[in-house]
């Protein structure tokens, strides 16, 4: 720069150094620099002000223009126009600012201290990217460096945060449901935009808050472009550019464009069912366009190239593309006519290819009777001709399918031409089991006329199993028989027995799988996890396509069961009940009351309990369970006795035999939760909001029906599937 300076001396244009290129009279803008950290240190010309009071300096993303304020040296401005500068001669010096790194280059110019340079040999001054702290050391020909930050005392100089700068041009490549939008970013910001795109809405002044593309960060200015997707045909949009960084998000100015529409697509196929004075016409839509179609059907007349200003069938609007059929009725009888589909939406009326049909001088007819001879693979249709028309069938048949509406294009039989009316039969072969539906049909040289719809369902096939006695019966397995009689349809893909404690049992209950089967006979099959002394019920099974089938049921009792004795009743013991008010659980019991409970009862409740006013949503019990049982308990294997009239708990249990006056049972036990039989259990429930006025005499009942919770299973009860509950009952509350 000293080299710039002399040429200019040299150059004799000291007055254009002293009152033009060294004009220090300030442009009074605030900048962006922060109002507080504002400062750097010379300790030749004091401290420097970034932002005074009538002045400031300004970060761009490629140059800083603007001035700072020294106390001992007065104006120094940093740029002298527009940046960036070249820093080459009198007309382009200033300060430069790499956006993506921070540092700062070139140089500032003082009156009294010279030319500053903002990158000297030894150091550097850079504006971190993420603080946006000033830091490092300019270098002043004439007094020296200028410090811009310091840990102690503390000062620096901090960049305000600055939003990017954006603006939105002309939306191009417009068609029904996209555009691209078309952006310039003019500055970064500080610091670097995260984010930049596009942003649209159907009202006016869009933000991100609308429908936008973002397509990430951006390091450098300049244009770019993004495709907006999802867009409705002909509407209205207003699009903006944006860019965020941390300072916020910015917006371009508004551009709108509009969607454009597009005719849909369609084309015709043959006439069918052709009458006498009716046809049914055919079309396809293989594109909606732009917007959905409004009308479709078919038009047609006697004289070529139909428009929907002859004859035409109406279906209305149009959501979905595919094959229609539009029925056309007022004909002439033997009658060329010629048909076309149309489709018409904003964008105007499509037509399909011109195909053309002569109405029958004289219509066949056919009615389809009911299948018969119905078998797994076969079966017979059945038809009559009740019109020979004119001209007569040259064919006729009875067509299926499993869809429905069944034509020639599907399976067919094919009987030949017909000379006289009345009834026929066709056979139905190569059929699975399944339901099937059937049409009658006859041929004639116009066309291919049909019967009504009929259905049906061949057999299914399935195999043919019986069950056998059970045999090596123990306490937890035992060995299952059946006998597969008859395969079936299909070869089974599974088969073994299943079994339950209910009766009639099926795969969805306990089973074995012995996998597929190619031939019949005898099996057997391991059953596990059986439970000792219970009663249970079997039937063997074979599954093929056809579905599964059940042999007949048979009953069996695992080994352990001994029938002396049984308990008869369980008790709920009350301590507390409370309700909720709102606030606070409100006391309405406390104290003990013994409920003797029976398998399968109700306790009729707890009456008489006062209720001061308030709104009740909740109420909570506490209460203990004690079972009361005399004689052997045997769980796990493992015997246990007891000389109590009621346990309460395992630990009054003993594994030794006592000697006990009276009768001695032995009972096995299933998941009994012994630990918590006779433990305080706390029980809240939500009831109907109940409100009870000052001076109201609430007076509420609280019921128990038996749960099923833990389930104790007799094993010497009258009947063997009998349980007890020992789980907790479900509160009911009556009100008076």
């Amino acid at each position: 720069m000293k080299g710039i300076v002399k040429s200019i001396l040299q150059s004799g244009l000291v007055w254009l150094i002293c009152f033009g290129l060294f004009n220090l009279q300030p442009t009074w803008a605030a900048g962006n620099i922060d109002s507080t950290y504002k400062y750097a240190w010379s300790e030749n010309s004091g401290w420097q002000n970034f932002r005074p009071t009538d002045g400031g300096v300004t970060v761009y993303s490629t140059y800083l223009s603007g001035y700072a304020w020294a106390e001992n040296i007065g104006w120094v401005k940093l740029g002298s126009g527009t940046g960036p500068y070249a820093n080459t001669g009198n007309a382009n010096w200033g300060v430069n600012h790499n956006n993506a790194t921070g540092a700062l280059s070139g140089y500032a110019w003082s009156e009294n201290a010279g030319w500053i340079n903002f990158n000297p040999s030894d150091s550097q001054v850079v504006i971190d990217t993420t603080t946006l702290k000033f830091e490092g050391y300019a270098w002043a020909e004439n007094v020296g460096y200028i410090h811009f930050q310091n840990a102690s005392p503390e000062y620096y100089v901090k960049q305000e945060p600055r939003v990017p700068s954006v603006t939105t041009q002309a939306v191009t490549g417009i068609s029904t449901t996209a555009a691209d939008g078309n952006g310039n970013i003019t500055d970064l910001g500080s610091t670097n935009p995260t984010g930049h795109g596009f942003c649209w809405n159907t009202t006016g002044t869009p933000t991100i808050g609308d429908s936008f593309k973002d397509i990430g960060a951006a390091s450098a200015t300049g244009v770019y472009t993004s495709d907006m997707t999802g867009l409705s045909p002909k509407t209205t949009y207003y699009v903006r550019a944006y860019a965020t960084n941390t300072a916020g998000t910015s917006y371009g100015n508004q551009v709108s464009f509009t969607t454009s529409t597009q005719a849909p697509t369609v084309t015709t196929q043959a006439v069918t069912a052709i009458g006498t004075t009716m046809a049914d016409g055919n079309g396809n839509i293989t594109d909606l366009g732009a917007p959905d179609p409004t009308q479709h059907g078919v038009c047609w007349n006697t004289s070529g190239t139909p428009t929907t200003a002859d004859s035409k069938t109406e279906k209305g609007a149009a959501s979905a593309t595919g094959a229609f059929a539009s029925h056309m009725t007022g004909l002439s009888p033997n009658t060329i006519y010629y048909v076309r589909a149309y489709a018409t939406n904003t964008a105007g009326t499509s037509y399909g290819t011109q195909v053309s049909f002569t109405t029958r001088a004289a219509a066949a007819t056919v009615t389809t009777q009911a299948v018969s001879a119905i078998g797994a693979t076969t079966a017979t249709g059945n038809g009559n001709i009740t019109d020979l028309g004119s001209p007569a069938p040259t064919q006729h048949g009875v067509c299926w399918n499993t869809a429905g509406t069944p034509t020639t294009g599907d399976n067919k039989t094919e009987e030949g031409p017909a000379s006289a009316t009345g009834a026929f039969t066709s056979n139905l072969t190569g059929l699975s089991p399944t339901t099937y539906y059937v049409r009658a049909y006859v041929i004639d040289a116009v066309g291919t006329i049909y019967g009504n719809q009929v259905s049906f369902t061949t057999s299914a096939g399935a195999p043919t199993v019986t069950t056998e006695a059970m045999t090596s019966i123990d306490k937890t397995t035992a060995t299952g028989h059946g006998n597969i009689t008859d395969l079936g349809f299909s070869n089974p893909t599974q088969h073994g027995v299943c079994w339950n404690t209910t009766g009639t049992p099926t795969t969805a209950d306990s089973k074995t799988e012995d996998g597929p089967s190619s031939a019949t006979g005898a099996f057997s099959s391991l059953v596990t996890g059986l439970r000792p002394g219970t009663d249970y019920y079997v039937r063997a099974y074979a599954t093929n396509t056809g579905g599964t089938s059940y042999g007949n049921q048979i009953s069996f009792t695992s080994a352990g069961k001994m029938a002396t004795g049984y308990p008869h009743s369980y008790k709920v013991t009350l301590t507390k009940v409370e309700m909720y008010n709102g606030t606070s659980w409100v006391t309405i019991f406390s104290g003990t009351a013994q409920l003797d409970m029976v398998p399968g009862g109700t306790f009729p409740g707890i009456s008489d309990l006062s209720l001061p006013a308030g709104t009740y949503s909740q109420v909570r019990i506490t209460f203990k369970n004690s079972f009361p049982v005399t004689g052997t308990l045997s769980h796990g294997g493992t015997a246990y006795y007891t000389t109590a009239t009621t346990f309460e708990g395992q630990t009054n249990l003993d594994s030794n035999p006592t000697t006990v006056a009276g009768n001695m049972a032995e009972f096995t036990f299933y998941e009994p939760a012994w630990g918590a039989l006779n433990a305080d259990v706390t029980q809240t429930y939500s009831i109907t909001p109940v409100a009870i006025g000052p001076g109201t005499d609430y007076q509420p009942t609280l019921r128990f029906t038996v749960s099923t919770t833990f389930n104790l299973n007799e094993s010497a009860a009258p009947s063997s599937t009998e349980y007890f509950t020992l789980g907790v009952p479900p509160v009911n509350v009556v009100e008076p």
